[in-house]
């Protein structure tokens, strides 16, 4: 059998298994850690962001909650009384005091005007007294659309301010009442909004005006900022930090509260893991390296105790090698005796039927009956049928005694009758005859006399195996040229189909049923001719029958 791999060195392959090692362990940690962190920084992105946009949303209720509140007070007001009766400043100062009876001091005046945007009557503290506001924005559109709520005035003074306003219609004109609402307790709030949490938070126009006091610092341009009325989400770079922006639209979209936040402060809890995550990874890396520099340092001692290993296993080869043979033969003891094995068969279950009897027995009581005799007659039974097994284990072995494999001078006439000898038994088990033409002028050559006994016993039982009750002859012949000698084992069996014949000498090849071969005997012969410089051919002819032709170098011949 040709040899296909050779063993690496232990040395040589301490460095590749060190390497494969780290990156075995490494590359999937690594991916691993890194898909985390990349999860981990998009989860905790969305969550911050859906975080500012929660609380955007929370104070955008509470805003538009507050002046719609003081809209609806005017408009009530104004549906409720004609013009005429805010024309009365007494009226007008009555009504200013039930607001601010009912909703706090949030109102500051209430003022009365007439289409062209005169103030006729006023009540309160009133900071556009005889002026002319007909170009306001919050008056053209309570005149267009009946009420409205203008931009906060002086929104970065300590008292800011808005304007709520409704208008009626009479007979010949049209009239609108007007209230200033303090704007400076929404203010306030969103000044010192998040403040423990880096967060900020303002309100701009649409035309990007502060209705809040501005931030000290802002973190983008007015234009930027401006682009969430449509509803976009930035981050962006102030200085060294990033920031994140929550917003929601407020007073029917005129209005944007923004609501920033530092990066640093919004993704502390995704550094802090972050780091740890890194500091795992970290500490695990050290703990392969270690391990990797641990089994080093045992592969270095296993290399030694290979060196060791292998040199005794070099100084006995010779002594593996004939273990392997005797192996090998006792398969071949296998193959010659299983006609053999079978009766043995048949005694060792006697003597188990013989055994359970006698337990039987003793569980009834030996003095019972006739259980005496019957118990004498089992143990003698059992005695015979284990002499029975020693005799046919004697035989067995007369034909392994010769297990030394050393060359020597040998007559290959001589061990071909000898295991014909073995093999009649089985042959005539088989309906087979054995025919022998042997060369009477046969040279010797140095073989080992174990290696051709199995050579031979494996080739003749495969014969014989293969004619079971579908042969009638073996023939077995010898003759020499100048330069070989020449066996040939001849049977007149079926034969083996073409798509087996390149298997035959395949190990764990057999065409026996499961059971009777291991498929190894006609391998280790075509090992054994090899080792010795000779040739093994096979021919077969499927319903004509199969020859082995060995062919043995006399170059090792003894004159």
């Amino acid at each position: 059998m040709e040899q296909k791999g050779k063993i690496s060195h232990p040395k040589s392959i301490m460095p590749k298994t060190a390497l494969i090692l780290l990156i075995a362990a490494m590359v999937p940690m690594m991916l691993m850690g890194g898909f985390f962190l990349y999860r981990l920084q998009v989860i905790s992105y969305d969550m911050a962001i859906a975080g500012l946009k929660h609380k955007a949303i929370r104070e955008k209720l509470k805003i538009d909650f507050f002046l719609q509140e003081k809209l609806n007070a005017v408009r009530f007001l104004s549906r409720n009384f004609n013009p005429g009766q805010y024309n009365n400043e007494s009226f007008l100062y009555q009504k200013l005091r039930e607001l601010q009876q009912e909703y706090g001091y949030s109102f500051l005046n209430l003022g009365v005007l007439d289409q062209q945007g005169h103030m006729v009557a006023q009540a309160g503290d009133f900071t556009f007294e005889n002026s002319d506001l007909k170009e306001a924005d919050w008056f053209k559109a309570a005149l267009n659309n009946q009420y409205a709520i203008s931009d906060v005035l002086q929104a970065s003074s300590a008292n800011p301010r808005c304007i709520v306003a409704a208008s009626t219609q009479t007979e010949d004109s049209r009239w609108i009442l007007k209230a200033d609402i303090d704007f400076s307790s929404i203010s306030s709030q969103l000044k010192n909004f998040g403040s423990e949490n880096r967060e900020a938070a303002f309100i701009l126009n649409r035309k990007g005006e502060f209705q809040t006091p501005q931030p000290e610092n802002l973190a983008m341009t007015i234009e930027k900022y401006l682009r969430c009325f449509n509803k976009e989400t930035y981050t962006s770079e102030f200085g060294n930090s990033k920031v994140i922006l929550g917003f929601a639209l407020l007073k029917n979209d005129d209005w944007v509260l923004i609501i920033q936040q530092d990066s640093d402060a919004a993704f502390s809890s995704m550094k802090f893991t972050r780091n740890v995550s890194a500091l795992i990874l970290a500490l695990s890396v050290l703990s392969i390296l270690i391990m990797a520099l641990w089994l080093s340092g045992k592969m270095k001692k296993f290399a030694v105790q290979f060196e060791a290993a292998k040199n005794q296993i070099d100084s006995a080869n010779d002594t593996v090698n004939r273990q392997i043979i005797e192996s090998g033969s006792l398969a071949s003891i296998g193959e010659l005796a299983s006609g053999i094995a079978h009766e043995i068969n048949n005694p060792v279950a006697i003597m188990v039927e013989e055994a359970g009897w006698v337990q039987d027995l003793i569980h009834e009581g030996i003095d019972k009956n006739d259980n005496r005799e019957e118990f004498i007659r089992a143990l003698k039974q059992i005695e015979t049928q284990g002499r029975r097994c020693k005799e046919i284990t004697r035989k067995l072995l007369t034909f392994g005694r010769k297990t030394d494999s050393r060359i020597e001078n040998v007559q290959l006439n001589d061990l071909i009758e000898e295991v014909v000898s073995l093999s009649l038994e089985k042959a005539r088990h088989a309906n087979v005859k054995i025919l022998t033409n042997l060369d009477p002028y046969l040279p010797e050559i140095q073989a080992s006399v174990t290696e051709m006994q199995q050579v031979l016993s494996n080739i003749i039982n495969n014969g014989l195996d293969a004619m079971e009750n579908k042969g009638d002859r073996l023939d077995i012949s010898s003759t020499s040229n100048e330069d070989h000698i020449v066996l040939t084992v001849r049977d007149n069996g079926p034969g083996i189909t073409a798509i087996n014949l390149n298997r035959v000498f395949d190990p764990f090849f057999s065409t026996k049923p499961v059971g009777k071969g291991s498929g190894l005997g006609l391998s280790i012969c075509y090992g054994i001719v090899k080792k010795m410089g000779g040739r093994i051919n096979f021919e077969s002819v499927v319903g004509e029958g199969s020859a082995f032709h060995i062919e043995l170098p006399l170059n090792n011949a003894v004159e």
